[in-house]
């Protein structure tokens, strides 16, 4: 299609469409979909949906402080199980926002329209940000099971040997056995620990590290291959820059 999209989803509150959970909100759905991947609309007909879509091409983003941002909407990213699932609330919010493109789009056309647009549709994405964060709280528990999940994934990697810091896996590696994007994998590790992917693997890296200083004997260049640095002293520089201790201080 080559183009962004938003669709806005008002679905059955018994229906469990987009990857809705018993405990999420069940007044609106909201999916999106980049440029690179294709619109594939549900025309179930035992359930009863309506909606609205805001299609736009990345060519209306040129000039415009949204096409150096637009990146960073990594929800554009997600599987279509891994819609926003909207409160009331926030349904009257994002209805308005698409009313208020409507608005301008009905206006007529000058030199003030792209850039007054742009301005509108980011709007339209931050308040989805707002409840991405918002559903990511709500979503706590379930992803705390899933990280737990990523964190045993992680670490049975990085014991097998196979770590290489010159080229680190990516994190489809993971994403993928749990059923998630990467990106929204990504955004979940991000927000259940405040690091992302690769500054998470090097957390870990440190954590393994530690349990073989105090429960084995193993010397500091024995750790550091087995857990992938290129050097002892790689290793070394990374755990005092991580816990504010050497490698033997931390061991005695």
């Amino acid at each position: 299609m080559g183009s962004y999209a938003v669709i806005l989803r008002q679905i059955d509150a018994d229906s469990y469409c987009y990857g809705r959970k018993k405990y999420d909100f069940s007044d609106g759905t909201l999916i999106f979909r980049s440029p690179d991947k294709a619109i594939a609309l549900d025309t179930d007909k035992t359930t009863k949906k309506y909606g609205t879509m805001l299609v736009f091409h990345p060519e209306l983003l040129c000039g415009t402080t949204l096409a150096t941002k637009i990146k960073d909407y990594t929800f554009f990213k997600y599987k279509e199980n891994e819609a926003l699932h909207l409160s009331s609330c926030e349904m009257k919010q994002i209805l308005q926002a698409f009313n208020c493109i409507q608005d301008e789009l009905e206006w007529g056309i000058d030199k003030y329209s792209t850039t007054i647009i742009c301005n509108k549709i980011e709007t339209l994405l931050n308040y989805c940000c707002r409840y991405y964060n918002r559903q990511f709280t709500t979503r706590h528990d379930a992803s705390s099971l899933q990280m737990n999940e990523a964190q045993k994934m992680i670490d049975q990697y990085l014991t097998s040997q196979k770590y290489d810091s010159c080229n680190p896996p990516c994190t489809c590696k993971f994403s993928t056995k749990l059923g998630l994007s990467s990106a929204y994998f990504n955004d979940m590790l991000k927000y259940e620990t405040g690091k992302n992917f690769y500054d998470y693997i090097n957390l870990r890296r440190i954590e393994l590290a530690k349990q073989l200083l105090l429960g084995t004997n193993k010397s500091e260049q024995d750790i550091a291959q087995e857990l992938g640095y290129c050097s002892a002293g790689r290793f070394r520089q990374m755990f005092i820059k991580l816990t504010g201790n050497t490698p033997e201080a931390y061991r005695s």
